[in-house]
């Protein structure tokens, strides 16, 4: 029997619905990419791409609308659009009611909801919410491309997308998944639905009477199911992409009161160091594109030139974001200098005579960070460089302060020795007398190198010892030489004794026999000793010994170690005193290799776990009733999971006899398990005996292992490793 049809939908609303439900899907796909990939600062996708994909199904979106607005102004088939409107205009008291009670229908179903016409009250709603977010989204799209960074046209858009994606979802979830209302998808697609489907959902739409039985409009267990769905879809994620990285991300997102999510891309290195990431408002304004005065507010340079009108800024018209366009990334650089065509004449600085043959690079040199300017790190600069004075861009090769004034001595056209037109006598304030006089300019003034001539330092001679010749201490010492040296000789005329026990660090135990160099190095092997370290040298232990703990101890080397040695009886460590695991009776006795073993060729001393699982693994998976490598092969014992380690071994004693164990299970049970305690021990100790000479001593050490910490696989174990040799049990217990 072919089951009657009614056309809910005319075919030019069933073309508009799919043509409108392709552009919103995909606006709404990269919409959710860029969103997600701006929050979590990742870029599994080209940003560009999905933003221009994105952009270009807005325009779609918003062209296809106004299409539409324009056929159902002169075609009657697309009129009835604006019937759909006003039907979801009109409200009726029993409209309220049928939204207040789906709730309380979705979570109990005896609660009935009234009867709908065309349109249920939550599909009215629907149709509203629809028309006010696509026109939210579509406006503030508008805004933002026509004004670029007007916030308040991002925080605009991003709610309307964030309520409508809300909106979809559940539109999605009521179309393809509630079982009662999936079945409304045919008139989608077709424009018509069963009689059966209007008169549960629609009834007032046919010219029947109303039906009075209840029919139930929305299941729990489907949206139950999609919720633990996408649970567990986002915990995958979250694990994909990394806990510690998604918690870390949240917490910057939270930080930054999510203008993470606003941000079309990171922001220059400079910038980034100079805004913190909850100031958008120190550039951009709400309505309006980022203004330069805002930019000048920092750039105070900047602000001087336009001011003054001098230099290249100050000749320029409109607004910085011309030029400069941020969120390119940290390693951008946003100032669009074309350096072939630029005009140098149009700086503060003209190039002239020598000048005008350099390169760029000769003078603009990536350059640190200084209080005149926003960026901390190292950048090439173009304004803000100092000129006026020789050394603004030229060494000082005489490394001299006295000798700022270059052209006194040189011609701007040339340095060279020959052009010279310094005269001593004139121009220093060290007049030449006597054997001075015959001596040559080297002689007192040390020169420099380099590929074209060579430099005089300029300092003046004094009488000091320092003032001719070089400290080989490299200024440590505030005292005059002839208080460690004689005019002699330079050398072992030391007059002071080092090192005492009122001294800052006095030598004792084996540093007492340490010679000079051992810790006073010099500077290269070739060298004398002056040339080495002799004050501000770290007297902590880690300054001249490496850490063969590898930074595991929090305490200073000499709570356990004194300058006597390190090892043996010179060894202060006390494991109960210095270290959070007391050592039992039980523990006492091992060495400490037993618990500290290598791990990658590096001893572990902690952080280490206290747990008896730990380094008892092998009868810990006995008791789950596993063999290496974890391949489950018994049931698990009755006592995992039940009882501790310590409840059936006393930590208190080193070495248990047999009665403290019988004592322990009568403890728990009564006397007649005491007694299966020493029957046990008796087969344990028949399958010893049978085995020595048969099987290698360390199978039968693992066999041993298992014993009572899990007697339902101890036994067949002995038996089989007995029976079959050492072959069989070898590779069926490891």
């Amino acid at each position: 029997m072919t089951q009657q049809k009614y056309r809910r939908f005319t075919p030019a609303e069933v073309v508009l619905h799919a043509l409108q439900a392709i552009i919103y899907f995909t606006l709404f796909v990269t919409g959710v990419i860029l969103l997600l990939q701006r929050t979590i600062q990742t870029d599994w996708m080209s940003p560009m791409s999905l933003s221009v994909l994105h952009r270009i199904m807005g325009i779609v979106l918003i062209l296809f609308l106004l299409q539409v607005f324009l056929l159902s102004l002169i075609t009657p088939s697309f009129r009835i659009l604006w019937g759909t409107i006003a039907e979801a205009l009109k409200w009726k008291p029993g409209d309220l009611i049928w939204l207040i009670k789906a709730p309380f229908h979705f979570l109990f179903h005896r609660v009935s909801l009234p009867p709908s016409g065309k349109f249920n009250p939550g599909q009215k709603l629907n149709i509203l919410v629809v028309l006010s977010t696509v026109t939210g989204l579509s406006l503030s799209g508008i805004w933002m491309f026509a004004v670029p960074g007007a916030l308040l046209a991002w925080y605009i858009h991003i709610a309307c997308f964030i309520f409508g994606s809300i909106l979809f979802a559940v539109h999605l979830y009521l179309s393809l998944v509630n079982p009662p209302t999936s079945k409304s998808i045919t008139g989608m697609i077709t424009g018509f639905v069963s009689l059966q489907y209007m008169r549960e959902h629609h009834p007032l739409c046919l010219k029947e009477p109303v039906p009075k039985e209840h029919h139930v409009h929305l299941y729990r267990l489907p949206a139950a199911l999609l919720g633990i769905a996408v649970l567990i879809i986002l915990l995958s994620g979250i694990y994909i992409f990394g806990p510690d990285r998604f918690t870390l991300q949240v917490r910057k997102w939270t930080q930054s009161r999510g203008t993470l999510s606003l941000m079309p891309g990171p922001l220059t290195l400079s910038h980034a160091e100079a805004i913190t990431e909850r100031q958008c408002l120190k550039c951009h304004n709400f309505k309006s594109r980022p203004a330069s005065e805002k930019c000048i507010e920092c750039h105070e340079i900047i602000a001087e030139r336009i001011q003054d009108s001098s230099g290249y800024h100050g000749k320029l018209i409109g607004p910085c974001i011309d030029c400069h366009t941020e969120h390119q990334g940290p390693d951008a650089d946003i100032r669009s200098l074309d350096k072939a065509a630029f005009n140098h004449q149009q700086a503060n600085f003209h190039l002239s005579e020598k000048h005008a043959s350099l390169v760029c690079k000769e003078c603009h040199k990536a350059q640190p960070p200084d209080s005149l300017t926003v960026n901390t790190t190292e950048k090439i600069r173009y304004i803000g460089l100092a000129y006026e004075t020789c050394l603004a861009c030229h060494e000082n090769l005489h490394q001299d302060s006295r000798s700022e004034e270059c052209l006194k001595c040189h011609i701007s056209n040339s340095w060279q020795r020959e052009d010279l037109t310094f005269h001593h006598n004139r121009d220093s304030r060290f007049v030449l007398r006597g054997k001075h006089v015959i001596l040559a300019c080297e002689k007192c003034h040390n020169t420099v190198s380099d590929s074209n001539s060579r430099f005089f330092k300029l300092y003046d001679i004094g009488m000091e010892c320092k003032d001719c010749h070089a400290d080989p201490h490299d200024a440590q010492f505030e005292e005059k030489c002839d208080e460690c040296h004689s005019e002699l000789d330079w050398k072992g005329q030391w007059d002071k004794a080092f090192h005492t026990a009122d001294s800052e660090f006095p030598l004792n135990g084996k540093h007492a026999t340490l010679t000079c160099d051992k810790c006073h190095i010099p500077a290269k092997d070739d060298f004398k000793l002056a040339s080495a370290k002799f004050t501000g040298l770290d007297t902590k232990c880690q300054s001249c010994h490496e850490d063969p703990h590898n930074a595991q101890m929090s305490h200073s080397c000499s709570t356990c170690h004194s300058e006597q040695g390190w090892k043996g009886i010179n060894l202060l460590f006390s494991h109960n005193e210095h270290s959070t695991f007391k050592l039992d009776a039980l523990h006492a006795g091992y060495s400490c290799d037993t618990c500290h073993s290598k791990i990658l060729q590096e001893t572990r001393y902690r952080p280490l776990e206290k747990h008896c699982e730990l380094c008892h693994n092998a009868q810990t998976l006995a008791m789950q009733g596993m063999i290496p490598p974890e391949q489950k092969l018994f049931e698990s014992d009755p006592h995992w999971g039940r009882v501790t380690c310590i409840d059936c071994h006393d930590t208190n004693i080193s070495q248990q006899s047999s009665d403290n164990y019988a004592d322990r299970c009568i403890s728990c049970h009564n006397k007649h398990y005491g007694q299966l305690f020493y029957d046990w021990s008796k087969i344990f100790h028949d399958y010893n005996s049978k085995a020595v000479g048969k099987l290698e001593n360390d199978i039968i050490q693992q066999l041993n292992r298992v014993r009572f910490h899990n007697l339902q696989m101890a036994a067949p174990m002995w038996k089989d490793a007995i029976i079959n040799g050492t072959k069989q049990t070898d590779s069926g217990t490891r």
